[in-house]
């Protein structure tokens, strides 16, 4: 009987049943997808900051090796028999570890910048 009366009135149940199941869906996939970039927008954040983070390391490694090559070059102006040796060895092995660190983060920023690359193709 009230089926018949749904029918009279133009209401068809099973339209409704699927226009409900429709959206749902519809709004669950939003909701999975609002997701996923929220998850790949904080990932490119956080290999942003990694990124600046190697940056200013290099920074500072790049004007404390330049320090270092003035001091040994005005070590190395003054006369042989003044010189003080064991400074300029110093400097030396100082400037290899530099020379070391400073490939170890070019290569580190190399890696997240492939990472940023590929989070950013994954988003768009």
């Amino acid at each position: 009987m009230e089926e018949q009366e749904n029918e009279s009135k133009g209401i068809d149940i099973d339209l409704i049943k699927a226009w409900i199941t429709s959206n749902t869906d519809a709004m669950l996939k939003h909701q999975e997808l609002k997701d996923y970039l929220k998850k790949q927008t904080d990932q490119k954040n956080n290999v942003e900051n990694e990124m600046l983070e190697e940056g200013d390391r290099m920074t500072d490694l790049l004007i404390e090796k330049e320090k270092l090559e003035y001091e040994k070059e005005d070590l190395e102006a003054v006369a042989d028999d003044q010189k003080d040796e064991g400074r300029i060895i110093e400097i030396d092995e100082q400037l290899k570890d530099m020379a070391m660190e400073i490939n170890s983060i070019t290569d580190t920023l190399d890696m997240l910048e492939e990472t940023l690359d590929f989070v950013q193709s994954k988003s768009n």
